[in-house]
């Protein structure tokens, strides 16, 4: 499973029934992509909230590389009391003797 975090910025297509919906999303930078959701409960597109999208990439037979939801979560930015937090909880481990590639 793969994880992006992004923003939705617009639904371009949803059916009849609300339960596939098309988004133009953006990572970071300028680059767009297209994000597919299937179910109910299609999340409202917003410029500015920034989501964490789990799931994976497929290609579509006529429209290209496309991101297959599967789960959506708020992004939660890390505070820099927590990242010190995990600094320090890391540097406390010390060697563990294991080899890394």
């Amino acid at each position: 499973m793969d994880m992006i975090i992004c923003k939705l910025t617009d639904r371009f297509y949803q059916n009849a029934d609300a339960t596939y919906s098309l988004y133009k999303a953006r990572a970071n930078g300028p680059k767009f992509f297209t994000a597919v959701f299937e179910g109910k409960n299609a999340p409202a597109p917003r410029k500015t909230v920034e989501l964490t999208l789990f799931g994976a990439w497929e290609k579509h037979p006529k429209y290209g590389k496309q991101f297959k939801i599967e789960r959506i979560e708020p992004f939660k930015k890390t505070s820099l009391d927590e990242a010190k937090q995990r600094r320090q909880a890391t540097r406390a481990l010390g060697d563990t003797g294991e080899q890394v590639a």
